[in-house]
């Protein structure tokens, strides 16, 4: 992920700055969010039956929606609440929003997108208590 994460941060000053982005400018950016990614590719890499094609689609897809969102809130903002002296209340709920919502929601809604037809599949083969697969039920299972 770190290399992911100087990526965003690249492009974020990139295209912000028209200026080749350095150290100084990069670690200046707070609306950075490759990190919140992990748990969405880890998701798609640990479900069977998807194919690389797309894996791949989900995985850029994901990329460019929070590359996207982090420009959008360092357009609107430029900085987090809690360096401003007296912040509005939009600006307050608009990133810890973003921040909930990216770290802990998005992840495993763009997944159930992604993986949707493979999640019926994926119950059917766990073995159920009483009689799933192989009729004996837990028991069987575990040997």
């Amino acid at each position: 992920m770190p290399r992911l994460d100087f990526a965003f941060r690249y492009l974020q000053v990139l295209l912000t700055s028209h200026l080749h982005p350095d150290y100084a400018s990069m670690s200046q950016l707070f609306f950075v969010s490759a990190s919140k990614l992990t748990p969405f590719f880890l998701l798609v890499l640990a479900t069977p039956r998807v194919s690389a094609a797309r894996r791949a689609v989900g995985f850029a897809a994901a990329i460019v929606f929070y590359f996207s969102m982090d420009m959008a809130m360092a357009a609107m903002w430029h900085v987090p609440p809690f360096l401003v002296p007296e912040p509005t209340t939009l600006h307050i709920v608009s990133c810890y929003a973003w921040d909930m919502l990216g770290r802990w929601l998005m992840p495993y809604l763009l997944w159930l997108l992604l993986a949707g037809r493979q999640i019926p599949a994926l119950a059917a083969i766990w073995p159920q208590a009483g009689g799933g697969r192989g009729g004996g039920g837990r028991r069987d299972w575990l040997r």
